[in-house]
Order: C-alpha cells, then structure tokens, then sequence
C-alpha cells in the first residue's frame, strides 16, 4: 500500500539510544513507498530507511545520487545490491574459537542420512563466480494450513524472486505447497529435509546460476517426537564456501528441554565445521531467550544476525499476533503473543570471507482478495557481502 507523502508519522521509544523510530505500521508503509518510487525490494528500502531513520525523501534522493554515480545507472535490484556492497561495515571480531560449553562425549547419538549428489550434466547451466553479495531469505510457510495454500504459496515463490535471494531456508513445507514451489522455481535447486515421510518438514534451496553444491546430509535429532532435523548443505559462491544449516526445533512450550538440546546439537555442529567455511544456521527455532541462556548461550564465535545488524525493534519479532491474523488466539482476554520465534545465527570462517550486513522482514502485506498474509510468520531477509 503506497502512504500519502503527508502521513503523520507515529513514533515509538526505541530504547537507551533515544532516537525516535516509526511504529512498524509507519515503517512498512514507508518501505512500501520507497519500494514504489525506486522499483527495488523490501531489503534494500529497509537498509536505506533505516540507515537515514526513516527520512523517505532523503533515503530516494540518496538511492538514486548512489545509482549515477555508476558508470551506467543500475535499475535493477541485483545492480542496488552490489552498489551496496561497497558500503564499508566494520566487523566484530571473530578471532576466537566457539567456546562449547557442553562435552561432545556426552551428547546423544546422531541419525545420519547421507544423501549422494548427483554427478553435473552438461546440460546444466554453468554457476557465476563473481559473486561479492547475496540474498538468504529464512521463512516458516505454514503449510499445515491448507486455507489459501495456493495463493500464500505461489506469494513466497514471488517473494524470493523478487527478493533476489539465492539461498532460501523453509520450514513447515508439505508436499502440496512444494509441487508449487518446484514450479514456479525452476531455476533452484531443492533439498527436503523429509526422511520418515513427516507430514510437513524443512527444505533448502539454492540458485543454479550462483551457488554450486558440494554435500547434502539430514542429520536427524534423536529425542525428537516431531521428526525434527537438522538439514546440512555444503554449499560454495563466489570465492567463498558455506556450510548451511536449516531446522525446525520442537514446538510449544511443552517440549522446552528437548529443545535446547537440539539447539546444543545444532550449536555443537556450528563450532566442529572447519573453519575455512562460514556456517550459517537458521530456521523456526520455536525459541524463547530464556532457552539460549540455558543452553550455555550462543558460542563465543557465532553471531545473532538481528543482534549483529542493530537489533532492531521494529524486525525483531517474527511471530507476531499484535500484526498478524492469520491464526487466532483464543485466550478470553485482549493480550496478544509474539516471539522471536525465528533467527539466524553465523560462525564466520578463520578469513571472516562472508558478513551479514543487513537483515529485515518480509510477508507483511495482506495477499487479495483473500486479506490474509503468506504465513503466520513473517520471512527474515538477509542480505550477506563477500570480502
């Protein structure tokens, strides 16, 4: 929805640093606008809305000053993201190794099954290798709820086209809303995290043109009631190499120990991964921050992308029922839940080759002419460069 250039804006108190911020429904409408007037995408009018606090005239006349200042104007959204490549981010200091603070000889046994990758045709396209940034996008799908499969699916396809991303974590996938994405995706490559034929699972998708693979396992939890996993893909682009992990940990508060456990296994196979890989893990962790600290909180050389990226308090929630209708709660009372539900977290490798420099959210605009969202969670964006 494009806002009038005369909006009031509300504001909220965004903490100890006390600038004013938007309300997150202002900062979506000035998202949109700006996505309007320079026809790029939701990642980058956030980076530049939020690096310009949410000034709209200043962050479009800055986007187009950055475009002709190239040797041709770029037009395209994968043109504004090398253009923001080039912003220069200081990065923490990643020189230390991950502090486990629990003993691999007593951690429970893991079920692995290896999955043999197909030796490259001929036929396939071959993958770019000058790559210096790229797109993740991370997204719960909600498959489990057949209302509007079709259109919210065929909406997170768009999504990650028009986002540009090029590696793509999705949990709660069934079998219905994968023949849809394998349609409308053609140029990605899918990995299901399905072994024991779940009802619904995880899968990772990477772009033919610009990631190559190496290896793919599922690697199973074995205190899991859900058929949880953690889904692994070796991956390279550009110069760099990946390890990507991709899970849906147990749900509800119920199965709270369980989950820190699998979040410990999750953690465990960050730190053992050789550090000539950057790692990145992600998914619907179904997480409380009470359930970080118990599991010995994050590893002493692994990040929080939202932490990392400014915590922002109008992206921090990624299961929000204050903003998102799509399920009802049923309480007898007006509160309303949301949490933090879904992260990313990176283990940078010894050369710190590959930065998260951004990171946003997508899906807050109602689908028509059904008036829901794609999902009930929102899908995190971030947007990663390549030193």
């Amino acid at each position: 929805m494009a806002t009038n250039d005369e909006t009031m804006v509300e504001t909220i108190d965004d903490g100890d640093d006390g600038e004013d911020v938007p309300s997150v429904e202002i900062c979506q409408q000035l998202v949109e606008e700006f996505v309007r007037l320079t026809e790029t995408d939701e990642a980058l009018a956030q980076f530049y809305l939020q690096d310009r606090r949410w000034d709209l005239q200043l962050s479009v006349g800055d986007y187009f000053d950055q475009q002709s200042q190239q040797q041709s104007l770029l037009t395209t959204t994968a043109a504004a993201k090398r253009a923001i490549a080039e912003v220069a981010i200081s990065s923490s200091d990643d020189s230390n190794d991950c502090d486990v603070v629990y003993n691999a000889a007593s951690a429970p046994k893991r079920k692995v099954t290896e999955i043999e990758v197909a030796s490259s045709s001929s036929a396939e396209p071959e993958v770019e290798t000058n790559v210096k940034d790229f797109g993740f996008l991370c997204w719960n799908i909600d498959g489990i709820d057949e209302k509007n499969l079709r259109l919210r699916t065929e909406s997170v396809a768009k999504h990650i086209k028009d986002g540009k991303a090029v590696i793509v974590f999705l949990q709660e996938v069934i079998k219905a809303s994968e023949e849809i994405l394998r349609q409308s995706l053609p140029d990605y490559e899918f990995f299901s995290g399905n072994q024991v034929f779940v009802e619904y699972y995880t899968m990772t998708l990477i772009h033919k043109k610009y990631v190559k693979l190496v290896s793919n396992e599922v690697i199973g939890f074995s205190d899991s009631v859900m058929g949880r996993n953690l889904l692994k893909t070796r991956v390279s682009i550009g110069n760099a190499s990946l390890c990507l992990l991709n899970t849906h940990l147990e749900s509800t508060k119920d199965f709270a120990d369980i989950r820190v456990q699998q979040l410990r296994t999750a953690f465990r196979e960050m730190c053992q991964m050789e550090k000539t890989s950057t790692v990145i893990f992600g998914g619907d962790l179904n997480l409380r921050d009470v359930e970080v600290q118990n599991c010995g909180g994050i590893p002493s050389n692994v990040y929080d992308v939202w932490i990392k990226t400014g915590a922002r308090k109008e992206v921090e929630y990624t299961w929000d029922m204050t903003r998102n209708d799509n399920l009802q709660f049923n309480s007898g009372s007006r509160f309303k839940p949301r949490f933090r539900f879904d992260r990313v977290f990176v283990r940078p490798s010894t050369a710190a080759d590959v930065e998260a420099i951004h990171f946003g959210l997508t899906g807050l605009t109602r689908l028509k002419p059904s008036v829901c969202f794609p999902s009930d969670h929102w899908g995190l964006t971030v947007h990663f460069s390549i030193h």
